[in-house]
């Protein structure tokens, strides 16, 4: 499954850049805190951009159907509740922290979302001080030994586009030994709260003035910025003066001949592309428009092209079956290459 999902990534984006695995430790327990952009293709994305056993804390809501829940206990993902899910159920993360104790205490690695939520701004929300309740809680078990944290940014050129680009940048690791303090607890988990913050807002885009936010990126998009690299580009955002939006400043359209590349893409994928719209008419929340895309695409483009290969098979034999099946892959990574242009 997880080699699947490596590949199904590199033909739904143009590019996947992963930067900083060098500073993941090799053994011993770890957790990564990373910024929640795009629903659960984020979770995807970061199991197979790193070689350690990882499981997932995510939010409960998307547990309540059954299918789903067993998907994503198959998937080491874990629900954690939230006071929106009832104060009732937040009696069931007693259940999960001790769960997270004891994969921490294997040496193992856990994934956290510290944002609690996601959103496509670009910018580094406020952290909820629930992951500090989990490594804290964790040190208490092991005696106080050291759980490194690894904050993690994800940064997308478009979000909930198909043939756009992503960057995982891993940061260098967070020693919790000097923040655990059991005799003041509120306090702890407030510096660590804050020092995670700081490292994470250098791994992403982030765009501190909340107000101005669409403004500054609506500049940024004037120059053809690079997202995959947050160094750059938060100079760049620190430098911005707050002008006005000029309206005759667009992006230029792209070339007529990408145009017809598309069409021809979208022609040969119209069994999934049909179900995609069928299923994008209902989701509520934009913010999962990609995450469900890439699971539509991974599970019902090669069923598409098994059935269209049937066609060509009956009509030309074996090998131009084949030879079709080996043009779809190439068009449709094509697809990924071309990007925005």
């Amino acid at each position: 499954m997880r080699a699947y999902v490596w590949l199904g990534l590199r033909f739904y984006f143009r590019k996947v850049v992963v930067k900083g695995a060098s500073n993941i430790p090799k053994s011993g327990p770890v957790i990564f805190t990373a910024n929640h952009q795009n629903a659960f293709l984020d979770a995807l994305i970061l199991a197979t951009s790193t070689w350690r056993f990882t499981h997932y804390l995510v939010r409960a809501d998307v547990f309540k159907r059954s299918c789903a829940r067993k998907l994503l206990n198959t998937l080491n993902m874990m629900p954690i509740y939230r006071i929106r899910d009832g104060r009732s159920a937040l009696d069931n993360n007693r259940a999960i922290f001790e769960s997270c104790n004891k994969i921490l205490g294997r040496g193992e690695s856990l994934l956290i979302f510290p944002e609690g939520n996601h959103g496509q701004q670009r910018r580094l929300r406020s952290l909820s001080k629930g992951f500090t309740r989990v490594v804290f809680g964790a040190m208490d078990k092991l005696s106080g030994k050291n759980i490194p944290i690894v904050p993690v940014g994800l940064n997308y050129s478009r979000h909930r586009e198909a043939g756009s680009s992503v960057s995982i940048y891993f940061g260098t690791p967070i020693d919790t030994t000097t923040f655990y303090n059991p005799a003041h607890p509120q306090r702890a988990a407030q510096m660590l709260k804050e020092e995670v913050a700081a490292q994470m807002s250098m791994l992403i885009t982030h765009v501190p003035d909340k107000e101005n936010h669409d403004l500054i990126i609506q500049q940024l998009e004037h120059s053809n910025p690079n997202y995959l690299d947050p160094v750059a580009i938060n100079k760049r955002i620190a430098s911005l003066e707050k002008t006005i939006y000029d309206e005759n400043k667009r992006v230029k359209s792209r070339p007529i001949i990408n145009r017809f590349i598309r069409l021809g893409i979208g022609l040969n994928n119209l069994i999934p592309l049909g179900l995609w719209y069928v299923i994008k008419s209902k989701i509520k929340d934009p913010v999962f428009n990609g995450s469900i895309k890439f699971c539509v695409g991974l599970v019902f483009v090669p069923l598409g092209y098994l059935f269209q290969s049937y066609i060509f098979y009956f009509l030309g034999g074996i090998w131009v079956a084949i030879g079709y099946v080996g043009f779809c892959l190439a068009l449709l990574r094509w697809r990924s290459l071309l990007g925005h242009q």
